[in-house]
């Protein structure tokens, strides 16, 4: 019986840019994840009161790879591709019984967060309106499983069976001046 389900990530993405010519620019970056997990349960089996508490965190690295080609000084379109991170986790899980530490061993998880690729387009239609547009999936599918283990192999494997997202926008900005500017936007998310 689940009582927390925690997981909290913080991600630093160093990047680099390069403008091979007057349209075309390309991008690059380690996006550095670092995730804390936290995992509680209480269970009748093997016996009524039972408590695991699993807890680890972690720092692992991806890559991020883009690029933005600009037809003209009013359009462009661009492109991102941000990897999934292989996270392994290092811990701790507690096994007690009515608040008796029973055991104590070290674990390692893995858990996968999730790839994105998206592509965007923009569009000043004249000096008041300008357009633009965003397509992005995200591959939640490769958040397949939790997997524990301690010295002896493989001790719980959770399934996830996610399914990929997509997310689609559309928005327009209106100039009202030099100073303001009005936006408007819709978006829908299949998740």
């Amino acid at each position: 019986h689940g009582v927390t389900s925690k997981v909290t990530s913080a991600t630093a993405t160093p990047m680099i840019a390069y403008k091979l010519n007057d349209k075309l620019s390309v991008g690059a970056g380690l996006p550095i994840q670092y995730l804390k997990a936290k995992l509680t349960q209480t269970s009748d089996y093997p016996m009524a009161g039972t408590y695991n508490h699993l807890e680890g965190d972690t720092v692992d690295i991806g890559y991020q790879l883009g690029a933005m080609y600009e037809f003209n000084e009013n359009t462009r379109i661009g492109a991102n591709y941000r990897s999934e991170v292989n996270h392994k986790l290092k811990g701790d899980l507690d096994l007690s019984y009515n608040d008796m530490l029973l055991a104590s061993m070290d674990i390692n998880a893995r858990i996968d967060t999730p790839a994105t690729l998206s592509f965007g387009a923009f569009h000043k239609i004249n000096d008041k309106w300008e357009v633009m547009a965003e397509y992005q999936k995200v591959f939640w599918s490769s958040f397949d499983s939790i997997d524990v283990y301690n010295k002896g192999g493989l001790l719980k494997s959770d399934r996830q069976n996610w399914e990929d997202t997509n997310y689609y926008a559309l928005g327009a900005n209106y100039n009202l001046n030099d100073q303001w500017k009005l936006r408007f936007g819709v978006a829908h998310d299949d998740a």
